[in-house]
């Protein structure tokens, strides 16, 4: 093989590289593509529960307030001893939901602000 056929060989494989990793690239634009609208999108719900931080203290308020309300109630009319333990599950209950949905939003408003703030959110 002459020297001019082994440098147009040479040529061919650094072409065919540079249409491997023109492509590889291409894909890759594609998939930061989809990962930055899939951020956006995370980064508006973010904001919208950070926003909405007053809204959902509001929602928990009232919720306790009616539990306390109905215990309230049935300590000062007791019907039955029944009733008052209705009353208490009714609070128990209204309390633990509270906890829960408490935990839920404490823990997507963490993740939202390490998104917010460019780090990893923990799973």
């Amino acid at each position: 093989m002459s020297t001019y056929q082994k440098i147009l060989l040479l040529i061919l494989f650094a072409g065919l590289a540079l249409l491997g990793l023109f492509f590889y690239r291409q894909e890759q634009i594609k998939v930061n593509e989809i990962k930055f609208k899939e951020n956006q999108k995370e980064l508006a719900d973010c904001k919208y529960i950070l926003n909405n931080k007053e809204l959902f203290l509001e929602k928990v308020k009232n919720k306790l307030q009616e539990a306390r309300i109905w215990h309230d109630l049935a300590l000062k009319n007791p019907a039955s001893p029944n009733e008052l333990e209705g009353a208490k599950k009714f609070l128990d209950k209204t309390t633990g939901e509270f906890l829960i949905e408490n935990l839920e939003y404490e823990r997507s408003s963490e993740k939202c602000r390490n998104l917010l703030e460019g780090q990893k959110a923990p799973y």
